[in-house]
């Protein structure tokens, strides 16, 4: 499957700037602020997950105007690879099939949870397990929070899998993130997400991939 155009990628990240996403305009938890409720507060993430139920929601029509891809309309994504098949678009002039793997975090192994279609950095793709340490806020402890985090390399998705906030966190969310500049040209920018480290166990800033088309 194609990974994503630099374009897309920059697109996301000045969505993300105004309070939403290109990738995925809704998480179960969104909320419309992202700071505490009053001085001292810690910041509220702006995407997290309080249960699952996002997943049972219908899957919205989709279709396809590139005619060169595997499909173009939602009727052609009939297969076993999934259920409720639709025709997307992940790359610029590129239609493909995307289905629904999992309708609710029971359905996917231990150690895995149901990103549900629509969330953020999932796009327009379909339901499908991915890695973490959380399913919902719940697992991360009273007042805790469950939020997808961006992938660091490319992909199918920018979608990295859903991890627990910690005490340790140096950011929340992606407006926090600083533009990167070129040493070697000050006109040359890179943009950054909010995601979660594996290898540090807490949140930090980190580089968009420039991700080619396909």
């Amino acid at each position: 499957m194609p990974t994503m155009p630099r374009a897309c990628w920059l697109l996301l990240l000045v969505t993300c700037a105004c309070g939403g996403s290109k990738a995925g305009p809704t998480d179960a938890g969104s909320d419309a602020g992202a700071s505490g409720d009053g001085p001292g507060m810690p910041v509220v993430p702006v995407n997290h997950r309080p249960d699952d139920s996002q997943c049972a929601q219908p899957r919205q029509a989709q279709g396809c105007g590139f005619t060169g891809g595997t499909c173009s309309t939602d009727a052609d994504c009939t297969s076993d690879a999934g259920t409720n098949g639709r025709c997307v678009e992940p790359s610029i002039n590129v239609c493909t099939c995307s289905y629904d793997t999992c309708a609710t975090d029971g359905d996917c192994p231990t150690g895995q949870t149901c990103a549900c279609h629509g969330s953020t950095y999932l796009g327009d793709f379909g339901s499908t397990c991915v890695p973490g340490n959380c399913r919902v806020d719940a697992d991360c402890g009273a007042n805790g929070y469950c939020s997808p985090s961006a992938a660091t390399t490319c992909g199918n998705t920018v979608l990295a899998g859903y991890y627990c906030h910690t005490a340790m966190d140096r950011c929340t969310n992606d407006p926090e993130c600083p533009m990167l500049q070129n040493p070697n040209d000050p006109n040359d920018l890179q943009a950054q997400t909010c995601g979660y480290s594996t290898a540090m166990g807490f949140w930090q800033c980190q580089p968009v991939p420039l991700c080619s088309g396909g």
